[in-house]
């Protein structure tokens, strides 16, 4: 299934928030780490590149 689906987000949406054009709310940032697996320091660390 697909994650934009899943996280009850259009793909649009989506991929502009992938692309850094979009910022989630904390709440939905914790439902996206949730969902994919991973801590929410994963998603809100840089890695420099």
């Amino acid at each position: 299934m697909d994650l934009a689906r899943r996280m009850r987000m259009s793909q649009g949406y989506f991929s502009r928030v992938e692309q850094g054009q979009k910022c989630l709310s904390l709440r939905t940032l914790e439902r996206l780490a949730t969902e994919i697996g991973v801590p929410v320091s994963e998603l809100t660390t840089s890695d420099g590149g």
